[in-house]
Protein backbone atom coordinates (compact mmCIF):
# COMPACT_ATOMS: atom_id res chain seq x y z
CA UNK A 1 0.00 0.00 0.00
CA UNK A 2 1.27 3.71 -0.63
CA UNK A 3 2.18 5.30 2.47
CA UNK A 4 1.85 8.86 3.22
CA UNK A 5 3.89 10.25 5.60
CA UNK A 6 4.19 13.53 8.03
CA UNK A 7 6.55 16.39 7.68
CA UNK A 8 10.19 16.85 7.57
CA UNK A 9 10.55 13.43 6.12
CA UNK A 10 9.62 11.58 9.71
CA UNK A 11 8.01 8.58 9.06
CA UNK A 12 6.57 7.78 12.28
CA UNK A 13 2.97 7.57 11.89
CA UNK A 14 2.03 6.38 8.01
CA UNK A 15 -1.11 6.70 6.38
CA UNK A 16 -2.40 3.62 4.11
CA UNK A 17 -4.83 3.98 1.51
CA UNK A 18 -6.09 0.59 -0.49
CA UNK A 19 -4.71 -0.03 -3.71
CA UNK A 20 -5.92 -1.29 -6.96
CA UNK A 21 -8.93 -2.06 -4.97
CA UNK A 22 -11.66 0.37 -4.22
CA UNK A 23 -12.83 0.54 -0.47
CA UNK A 24 -16.10 1.97 0.84
CA UNK A 25 -15.73 4.78 3.52
CA UNK A 26 -18.79 3.91 5.56
CA UNK A 27 -19.30 6.44 7.62
CA UNK A 28 -21.01 8.57 4.58
CA UNK A 29 -23.22 5.58 3.71
CA UNK A 30 -25.77 7.60 6.00
CA UNK A 31 -24.95 11.20 4.84
CA UNK A 32 -25.80 13.38 2.15
CA UNK A 33 -22.27 13.72 0.31
CA UNK A 34 -22.47 16.62 -1.91
CA UNK A 35 -19.04 17.12 -2.78
CA UNK A 36 -15.59 15.59 -2.45
CA UNK A 37 -11.75 17.11 -2.60
CA UNK A 38 -8.71 15.92 -2.82
CA UNK A 39 -5.69 17.67 -1.35
CA UNK A 40 -1.57 16.18 -2.09
CA UNK A 41 -1.83 14.99 1.76
CA UNK A 42 -5.68 15.74 2.97
CA UNK A 43 -8.77 15.01 1.80
CA UNK A 44 -12.50 16.84 2.64
CA UNK A 45 -16.03 15.43 2.14
CA UNK A 46 -18.86 18.23 2.16
CA UNK A 47 -22.33 16.92 3.46
CA UNK A 48 -25.04 18.67 1.84
CA UNK A 49 -26.05 19.65 5.17
CA UNK A 50 -22.79 21.86 5.12
CA UNK A 51 -20.75 19.77 7.56
CA UNK A 52 -17.19 19.29 6.63
CA UNK A 53 -15.51 15.94 7.07
CA UNK A 54 -11.74 16.04 6.36
CA UNK A 55 -9.20 12.98 6.82
CA UNK A 56 -5.29 12.43 6.26
CA UNK A 57 -2.10 14.00 7.05
CA UNK A 58 -2.78 16.23 10.03
CA UNK A 59 0.74 18.40 9.69
CA UNK A 60 0.30 22.19 9.95
CA UNK A 61 -3.14 21.46 11.14
CA UNK A 62 -4.64 21.22 7.65
CA UNK A 63 -7.58 18.88 8.71
CA UNK A 64 -9.26 21.91 11.10
CA UNK A 65 -9.04 19.56 14.14
CA UNK A 66 -7.31 21.81 15.92
CA UNK A 67 -3.89 20.07 16.52
CA UNK A 68 -1.58 17.53 13.73
CA UNK A 69 -2.76 14.69 14.03
CA UNK A 70 -3.59 12.57 11.42
CA UNK A 71 -7.02 10.94 10.54
CA UNK A 72 -7.38 7.64 8.68
CA UNK A 73 -9.20 8.03 4.69
CA UNK A 74 -11.55 4.82 6.76
CA UNK A 75 -12.49 7.41 9.94
CA UNK A 76 -13.12 10.91 8.72
CA UNK A 77 -13.46 13.37 11.51
CA UNK A 78 -15.95 15.79 11.31
CA UNK A 79 -14.52 19.83 11.85
CA UNK A 80 -16.32 20.89 14.96
CA UNK A 81 -15.32 24.38 15.13
CA UNK A 82 -17.63 24.62 12.14
CA UNK A 83 -20.32 22.89 13.83
CA UNK A 84 -19.94 24.67 17.28
CA UNK A 85 -20.30 27.96 15.59
CA UNK A 86 -23.28 26.88 13.46
CA UNK A 87 -21.52 27.46 10.19
CA UNK A 88 -22.19 25.85 7.19
CA UNK A 89 -19.47 25.22 4.34
CA UNK A 90 -20.53 24.82 0.79
CA UNK A 91 -16.74 24.72 -0.68
CA UNK A 92 -13.77 23.74 -0.02
CA UNK A 93 -9.71 23.37 -1.51
CA UNK A 94 -6.82 22.38 -0.19
CA UNK A 95 -3.10 23.66 -0.78
CA UNK A 96 0.09 21.74 0.53
CA UNK A 97 0.16 23.10 3.74
CA UNK A 98 -3.25 24.99 4.03
CA UNK A 99 -6.88 24.60 3.67
CA UNK A 100 -9.65 27.34 2.75
CA UNK A 101 -13.46 26.62 2.82
CA UNK A 102 -16.36 28.96 2.00
CA UNK A 103 -19.65 29.06 4.22
CA UNK A 104 -23.09 29.39 2.84
CA UNK A 105 -22.62 32.98 3.82
CA UNK A 106 -19.91 33.96 1.61
CA UNK A 107 -17.66 34.07 4.44
CA UNK A 108 -13.96 32.56 3.82
CA UNK A 109 -11.99 30.85 6.71
CA UNK A 110 -8.41 29.55 6.62
CA UNK A 111 -6.15 26.91 8.71
CA UNK A 112 -2.90 25.46 7.86
CA UNK A 113 0.73 26.64 7.95
CA UNK A 114 1.04 29.92 9.40
CA UNK A 115 4.24 30.78 8.09
CA UNK A 116 6.90 29.62 11.03
CA UNK A 117 9.89 32.28 10.57
CA UNK A 118 12.70 30.67 9.05
CA UNK A 119 10.55 28.30 6.81
CA UNK A 120 9.36 29.13 3.18
CA UNK A 121 9.82 32.68 3.91
CA UNK A 122 11.17 33.08 0.22
CA UNK A 123 7.49 32.65 -1.12
CA UNK A 124 6.29 35.47 0.90
CA UNK A 125 9.33 37.98 -0.17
Amino acid sequence: MPRIGPKGGSVKNNLQMPRDMPKRIEVFDNLSVRSLRIGLRHSAVITSGGSLWTFGNGNWGVLGHGNENDVRFDKPKQVEAFVKAGVKIVDVAMGEYHTIALDENGCVWTWGYAGKKGMFNWMYT
